[in-house]
């Protein structure tokens, strides 16, 4: 079997066998990153669930002013008004912040 494979991919066209080793080279690497996070997805990922966590335990005994698709819609407005550097947009975030009440 794996010399009848072996024998195909001897010829193949020169192309579709580098485009075989591509194939294999990123697939390799994509199973390489899944089973070996690095340690900033690792930490990002924990900090993630602290935060859900946290959250959570505030939710349980306090009520939000408005519904947190409000809270994430102006927290897009003020990243994006902050983003560039130059240019920014600092009467927005003062608005934005202005019109939060906890």
């Amino acid at each position: 079997m794996i010399g009848k494979l072996k024998n195909n991919f001897i010829k193949a066209p020169e192309v579709v066998q580098y485009a075989f080793i591509g194939a294999g080279l990123f697939l390799g690497y994509k199973i390489y990153k899944v089973l070996f996070k690095d340690s900033e997805t690792k930490a990002n990922e924990a900090v993630q669930i602290q935060t859900q966590k946290e959250l959570d335990a505030y939710l349980k005994n306090n009520k939000l002013s408005y519904p947190v698709s409000q809270y994430a819609t102006w927290a897009n407005s003020i990243h994006n008004s902050t983003m560039y550097g130059l240019g920014d947009n600092y009467p927005m975030v003062k608005t934005i912040l202005m019109l939060m009440k906890n």
